[in-house]
């Protein structure tokens, strides 16, 4: 009588870790992607090295359960703090103050998308939210924002098939000089 209760324990804590672990490498792979996109700042390469960062970052995290990662436009002192609908589906814009680049697994292939990052291509991935339009002058400091969402499927199928998590960092970007 008190088995399926013990067993429905023992999943019930190995489910939550699991999801408490996916959490957390979500968590901190939106930190360090906000952090390298505020670091490369306007640099031409400035999102295909945060990615790179994204990629060593959530090394937990399996690539195939990546949806997309977003990087966009935050507005004015960071006040929209999170990105359009349509970016959060997956939906790149470069509609004025609605701004963001979306990637997925496939941009971490380095030899495939290395050249074509820089805006300068017309098959560019990174042509919406151009980093060398991103303000880092000292005296007026623009912000960028990270939005990752991630897949959780549940191993035993008891508490559903899966969810999503998503994670939003949003920071100033660091000062360049001229």
């Amino acid at each position: 009588m008190l088995t399926p209760l013990v067993f429905l324990l023992v999943f019930g804590v190995f489910e939550m870790g699991l999801g408490f672990r996916t959490y957390l490498g979500v968590s901190a792979g939106t930190n360090d992607a906000g952090r390298a996109a505020s670091t490369f700042a306007n640099q031409p390469d400035a999102d295909f090295r945060m990615l790179a960062t994204l990629e060593r970052s959530m090394e937990a995290v399996p690539d195939d359960l990546i949806r997309h990662i977003v990087v966009f436009n935050p507005g004015a002192a960071g006040a929209q703090g999170t990105p359009t609908a349509g970016c959060q589906s997956g939906i790149p814009s470069s509609a004025p103050g609605a701004e963001c680049n979306v990637y997925t697994p496939t941009h971490f292939d380095q030899a495939l998308w290395a050249p074509k990052f820089g805006c300068s291509a017309p098959d560019s991935p990174d042509r919406f939210w151009c980093p060398t339009s991103r303000d880092a002058s000292a005296s007026s400091l623009g912000f960028v924002g990270v939005y990752i969402a991630v897949d959780h499927n549940f191993v035993t199928g008891m508490f559903g098939d899966d969810y999503i998590v998503r994670d939003t960092t949003v920071m100033r970007i660091e000062p360049r000089e001229s």
